[in-house]
């Protein structure tokens, strides 16, 4: 019903630990969502809605050079989201500590 009336609708967990990965994927198995609403949601609105005055969650010029680099098409599977292979933070690779 809010999207059908045009409500901005955002992404994060209403539940501890839960997280927005785990809300992504029960909106994506509610089925009223598809891959690329889902992951407008996640990775432009719900970042620039956090942060306005940042010019992020776009690959444009001018806009931080942060982004993630998935194996997989999440377009294809949205749980392609946790196969990523590179993470890069306003232009530097982030090397996680395992």
């Amino acid at each position: 019903m809010l999207r059908k009336h045009g409500v901005t609708l955002l992404v994060g967990s209403d539940l501890f630990p839960g997280t927005a990965a785990t809300e992504i994927a029960a909106l994506a198995g509610s089925g009223l969502f598809d891959n690329l609403e889902l992951l407008r949601m996640w990775c432009v609105t719900t970042p620039r809605a956090i942060f306005p005055e940042r010019r992020i969650g776009a690959l444009e010029d001018g806009y931080e050079a942060s982004f993630l680099v998935l194996r997989e098409d999440p377009l294809a599977d949205i749980g392609a989201t946790r196969t990523i292979s590179l993470r890069v933070k306003q232009g530097m690779p982030i090397e996680l500590d395992r």
